[in-house]
């Protein structure tokens, strides 16, 4: 027994003394580093969390730890790991927030990859189980760290087209709008001024219930039209301020014709010449105006149909 003993406490020495000492920790951060490269995130995580666990509070171990820290959350984020990833980029960005590695490239590219709906197919960046998070999420992130960073006008845009692409209007157009107040100087500006106007249209259910965001979306369309005349939207702007032209006038002119049915013929004729002073160019105003003629004969003395006669005689009739 005592031998078997001396045997054992021999072969645990030998094993202590033959086994490779632990890696240090900048040569797990170059391992790592080749393990990335190589397409293989998931075991650079594995060096990086010993590295982490191991790292001293000198100031070499700190550059390391920073290093390994940004290294670790572009990992997860190739990995799949995608709540996990944007997590580290915060937890990075709050402990390094002068650190001149940057998260912005990393962070939109996997914003984008989100939003896009993407698998491995678009930069690599394959889905995994785990904390989920959304395009919209990441790309807010990368806003918020840095409202005018490299990528933050293309990131609002791809954000504004995500609310836009989803039907939600509302949020599409404030996302439009300040693109246009934080990136004066974008090549988006006109996308975003022809937008804002779009988006007005679609939220709208007609001149009946939102007149106000269809005159707001004529409005725009007509800016957008004398600020960029060959613009790349310039003759949907066009067809649709026509549109809206002739919505908001058919209004007006069944409003004059209600009033006019009530005998109230001062009201009628006030939205008659408003027909022909917004919207001269709809059949709607040349219909307004032969109501006018119809009332200016028949109400020949009254100041309803001097008003008529006026207005007619301001647009040559």
């Amino acid at each position: 027994m005592r031998v078997l003993i001396v045997l054992a406490v021999t072969v645990a020495l030998t094993a202590c003394a033959t086994a490779p000492p632990a890696s240090p920790p900048a040569a797990l951060l170059d391992t790592a580093r080749r393990e990335l490269a190589a397409g293989q995130p998931r075991a650079a995580l594995v060096l990086l969390e010993e590295l982490l666990a191991r790292a001293g509070a000198d100031a070499d171990a700190e550059a390391l730890r920073e290093e390994a820290m940004h290294c670790r959350a572009v990992c997860l984020a190739r990995a799949g790991d995608h709540g996990a990833a944007l997590a580290a980029f915060e937890t990075f960005v709050e402990a390094y927030p002068l650190s001149p590695r940057s998260v912005e490239t990393e962070v939109f590219e996997l914003g984008v990859a989100l939003i896009e709906g993407a698998g491995s197919g678009f930069l690599g960046i394959p889905r995994a189980l785990g904390l989920r998070v959304s395009g919209p999420e990441v790309l807010r992130f990368l806003i918020r760290i840095n409202p005018r960073g490299e990528h933050a006008s293309d990131a609002r845009r791809i954000l504004a087209q995500d609310a836009f692409d989803r039907r939600d209007f509302e949020l599409a157009r404030l996302e439009y709008e300040a693109l246009i107040e934080d990136h004066p100087g974008s090549i988006w500006q006109g996308l975003a001024e022809f937008r804002i106007a779009l988006c007005r249209l679609r939220h709208s259910r007609g001149a009946a219930y939102d007149r106000k965001l269809l005159e707001d979306a004529l409005k725009g369309f007509r800016d957008y039209e004398q600020r960029h005349p060959g613009g790349d939207h310039a003759d949907r702007a066009r067809r649709h301020a026509q549109e809206i032209g002739d919505l908001l006038a058919e209004k007006n002119y069944r409003i004059a014709d209600f009033y006019l049915a009530d005998k109230r013929v001062d009201a009628s004729v006030f939205y008659h010449r408003l027909t022909l002073q917004e919207y001269p160019e709809t059949d709607w105003a040349r219909r307004s105006a032969e109501s006018l003629a119809q009332i200016a004969r028949g109400y020949p003395d009254t100041a309803a149909a001097r008003a008529a006669r006026t207005s007619l005689e301001q647009i040559g009739r």
